[in-house]
């Protein structure tokens, strides 16, 4: 049988300006590259050598290895063209300049057959960088997990909205694409919607995956209007889960909105984007003030408490100027 035919999943990667990290990627996707899986690199318009190197690993692994080479729409549009030619029942995505734990294909498909292929298979990670990385993990017994459980822990953020971490049916990405207009937060977006499909979930409780921290992330450089769509994106779960599933926190969405405030001078608050964070916050204080989440601290609400009242700009530029 050919090995098309086999394909049980498909490993879609963007690749974009990381020519300085993807060598160590591939290292690590050589190890995984294993029958029933297919990596699919999508050469998204880079201007440095990654479409050259890419080219050189797919001649070095033609059976497993696919190559898309398109002009630059972002990271979204990348993996759309990615999904457009996966052939594996199952997609995931993962990042040119993170790297894979040897076993992550292997305990991936194993989990599929042994847990009678659910819709999602998700995983621990390992997030910092080079000698300093610590486990990201969650509380559940490995195994299947219970939808409504799933739900709490997903709406609260314990369980985060990063794809690589989750191989899901390739099904779901027919009623699903990433959104083309999203620069920042795809992942959150997409999932918000396609979690509440799921009816089956397994959790493999070992870390698969490294998620290395750098400053020239995409996350850690989004501008202010890409932040305000992350918190339309916070505030749009939130109302959602909401109305599903009991002890969903207003935390994520009003720490993000806070966040921004804390950063603002006081002239900024004529600013659009500013004077959004601070309506979010008093229209929403009642939440904020009794919300019992456990990650919502008392100093957090005392903030937001700050904004609802009109001082907080003052107090944020007292205390900048006081640390100086």
């Amino acid at each position: 049988m050919n090995i098309i035919d086999t394909i049980k999943l498909s490993l879609i990667v963007p690749v974009y300006g990381v020519e300085k990290y993807i060598h160590k990627f591939l290292i690590s996707l050589s190890k995984n590259l294993i029958d029933g899986v297919e990596a699919i690199l999508v050469d998204d318009g880079s201007r440095d050598n990654c479409g050259a190197i890419i080219d050189d690993y797919q001649a070095k692994y033609p059976k497993f290895v696919k190559v898309i080479h398109k002009e630059n729409g972002g990271v979204s549009t990348a993996r759309n063209a990615g999904v457009a030619i996966a052939k594996g029942e199952y997609i995931i995505f993962t990042d040119p300049d993170d790297y894979l734990a040897d076993s992550y294909v292997k305990d991936i498909l194993a989990a599929i057959e042994e847990y009678n292929y659910p819709d999602m298979v998700f995983f621990d990670y390992m997030t910092g960088h080079a000698g300093n990385f610590k486990l990201k993990t969650v509380s559940f017994t490995e195994g299947n997990i219970d939808k409504e459980t799933f739900l709490e822990e997903f709406g609260n953020n314990k369980i985060e909205s990063q794809l690589w971490s989750k191989a899901i049916r390739k099904a779901f990405f027919h009623r699903y694409s990433f959104e083309k207009s999203v620069g920042c937060g795809e992942d959150y977006l997409l999932l918000t919607d396609l979690i509440l499909d799921l009816n089956s979930i397994v959790y493999i409780k070992k870390p698969l995956y490294y998620y290395v921290l750098r400053q020239d992330s995409l996350t850690g450089s989004a501008s202010p209007s890409e932040k305000i769509k992350m918190l339309d994106m916070f505030v749009e779960r939130y109302k959602r889960y909401k109305k599903l599933v009991d002890n969903i926190s207003i935390a994520s969405a009003a720490n993000y909105a806070y966040g921004i405030l804390r950063n603002a001078s006081i002239d900024d608050y004529n600013n659009d984007d500013i004077v959004y964070c601070e309506k979010f916050i008093k229209s929403n204080i009642w939440d904020i003030i009794t919300d019992k989440g456990k990650d919502f601290s008392i100093q957090n609400k005392k903030h937001c408490l700050f904004v609802y009242l009109g001082i907080a700009k003052y107090y944020n530029t007292w205390k900048r100027k006081f640390k100086k």
